[in-house]
């Protein structure tokens, strides 16, 4: 169990989000802190990572390299995260870098939530 206090401001978005959707505060609330716990974990290990003094590069280097005008990754992040043609990146901004990662098939951030696909959701949500 754990009881929180919001700012005033926060728990009125969430009342009115609530009302529109006919789910509760609490169904918001626990959605939320589910998803920004993996990326205070993403943030976390990214940061154990920068302190491992890996090689470098800095985006000099990398704006230098181009191919047909665009930024070419260096040979050793390609190998590293096993990047093909055609392969996707996605980032996580952290204090202190940024971590960079293949994106898998299930990077769509609502790919997950399919209970929200329904009429109903589209018309509460038509609106946001």
């Amino acid at each position: 169990m754990l009881a929180l206090r919001l700012p005033p401001e926060i728990e009125k978005r969430l009342e009115r989000l609530a009302k529109k959707t006919g789910r509760t505060k609490s169904y918001y609330a626990r959605e939320a802190i589910l998803r920004h716990v993996e990326d205070l974990e993403d943030a976390n290990l990214a940061k154990k990572r920068l302190r491992r003094r890996q090689p470098r590069m800095s985006l000099e280097v990398i704006e230098r390299q181009k191919v047909n005008d665009e930024p070419v990754i260096p040979r050793a992040v390609r190998k590293q995260l096993a990047l093909k043609p055609g392969d996707t990146l996605r980032y996580r901004i952290a204090d202190d870098g940024v971590l960079i990662e293949k994106a898998g098939e299930m990077d769509d951030p609502f790919a997950a939530f399919s209970e929200w696909t329904e009429e109903a959701d589209e018309k509460a949500y038509a609106g946001l």
